[in-house]
């Protein structure tokens, strides 16, 4: 594999600046098995599955881990928290990215600011440590727990290449999730409405979740000349008995698995059950893990589909888009063509089973 099998070129006025209300209004590009294409919009996903399809959706919430601060110079600051550090280390660490982060010495401790107003703080202090590798730092509240810190003044992080701005900070929330742990949303799952679930429910669509905790390496481009060899981030996920179930039974039954969202996807890949050959059995292992995995043309799918965004280019969603779908080079030419909106503001393609007009369909959202 080469860089340029996940390379394209992504003119800066493709890339949404605004987030469409209503959600589901949004354009949905529908690629067929045959090779045509459909131009929709989401609120019409109910007419491209079929009776007993389910959509698993990433559950996930995005945290409050942006954090402004000022350094004991008064210069202007801020931390991206990411995650806790391993329960066994004590101290409350977090690791954290920091910005600037050379200029920051280990020991130091950093003014919160609150968030809204400039240049005023309220006491609260983040003690900065040592490097936590791969540029991140280790971080914690001081006299207050971190999570705590970020609850009360810590904002939603949205992505660097977006410089709209939203209503509300839980625009950059799905109307699903209830399960804090990302520093990034999942952003299929930012199309859906409580209208448009209860629509597939109508259409006899099924819905239930997974939860992977996103982190920002998300956003880390592949620079390996051989995109295989990109160390790929690790992230926390869970799965319970009932999604393992009703995944189950839609396999069982025949039914196609369709991933709406390349986080879900990578939930239910991970936990997916392979015989002595690496294929699935159709069976997810449920309880909560953490994994690396990197999906690349050549891997053996338990998802038949996908309903996702238009991804960035050199990027390990695009490298799992073209492991699901070939011709994503074509669809991603006409979407240009045609205007859409691309990466986490912007629209979504669907890549339709090969049995979708016949068969139900499992789509992780």
């Amino acid at each position: 594999m080469q860089l340029s099998d996940i390379d394209y070129d992504l003119p800066k006025e493709a890339i949404a600046q605004s987030a469409l209300e209503p959600r589901d209004s949004s354009r949905l590009l529908v690629c067929n098995p045959d090779g045509s294409f459909v131009d929709s919009r989401v609120r019409d996903l109910p007419k491209f599955l079929a009776k007993g399809d389910l959509l698993v959706g990433n559950r996930t919430r995005v945290m409050n881990a942006r954090v402004l601060a000022r350094r004991e110079t008064g210069a202007k600051c801020e931390l991206l928290f990411l995650h806790p550090c391993d329960p066994a280390c004590p101290g409350d660490w977090w690791v954290a990215l920091a910005r600037p982060s050379r200029r920051i010495g280990p020991g130091e401790l950093l003014t919160v600011k609150i968030p809204g107003q400039e240049g005023k703080t309220d006491g609260v202090a983040i003690e900065v440590g040592k490097a936590a590798g791969m540029g991140r730092r280790f971080a914690r509240g001081v006299g207050v727990h971190t999570d705590q810190v970020l609850r009360d003044h810590g904002q939603v992080p949205l992505p660097l290449y977006f410089s709209g701005r939203l209503d509300s900070p839980d625009r950059y929330q799905t109307v699903f999730a209830d399960a804090v742990g990302s520093a990034a949303a999942p952003t299929a799952g930012l199309h859906f409405t409580g209208r448009l679930i209860d629509a597939l429910a109508r259409s006899g669509v099924g819905f239930t979740s997974v939860s992977l905790d996103i982190g920002v390496d998300t956003f880390r481009p592949v620079t390996e000349a051989n995109p295989l060899e990109h160390p790929m981030h690790e992230e926390a996920y869970s799965i319970d008995d009932q999604a393992a179930e009703q995944v189950r039974l839609a396999k069982s039954s025949g039914n196609a698995v369709v991933a709406v969202g390349t986080t879900s996807a990578r939930a239910i890949e991970a936990a997916a059950v392979r015989n002595d050959e690496g294929r699935p059995t159709g069976e997810l292992t449920p309880g909560s893990a953490r994994t690396s995995i990197l999906i690349a043309p050549g891997h053996k799918f338990l998802i038949d589909g996908l309903l996702t965004n238009f991804h960035a280019p050199r990027s390990t969603l695009l490298m799992l888009l073209a492991g699901i779908y070939p011709d994503w080079r074509r669809a991603y030419d006409r979407a240009l063509d045609r205007g859409y909106r691309f990466l986490s503001f912007g629209d979504a393609m669907l890549i339709r089973p090969a049995d979708s007009a016949t068969e139900g369909t499992v789509a992780a959202i």
